[in-house]
């Protein structure tokens, strides 16, 4: 694949999950960079969202709550991240997207 649709192909994906202000900064970025400047900005982000749900899962047990269905999912969606990071595909990163969505439902019914 060359440099320029496989570029285009993560951006869809950086869409979804980078902030404004990152993807801003991706134009700035050489083409010959940007295609590993994505992949790093998609994995720190990805990354970050997994740690605040784990942190807020453990605030939500140490208060007593009932949380064994998030933390399942959460180790679930772990290696969901990892499986998207090694290989950026779309049906990857579907799944982790709506297992990211269950993870945030469940938090907020707890």
């Amino acid at each position: 694949m060359t440099d320029k649709k496989e570029t285009k192909r993560l951006m869809k994906f950086a869409k979804r999950i980078l902030e404004k202000k990152s993807l801003k900064n991706l134009k700035k970025v050489e083409q010959e960079d940007k295609i590993g400047a994505i992949k790093y900005l998609m994995k720190a982000r990805l990354e970050r969202e997994y740690d605040y749900l784990k942190e807020r899962t453990e605030s939500m047990k140490h208060k007593g709550s009932d949380v064994f269905f998030i933390e399942t999912k959460l180790s679930l969606l772990g290696s969901k991240i990892k499986l998207f990071n090694v290989t950026h595909h779309k049906d990857d990163f579907i799944n982790m997207a709506n297992l990211f969505k269950q993870v945030q439902k469940e938090a907020e019914n707890v």
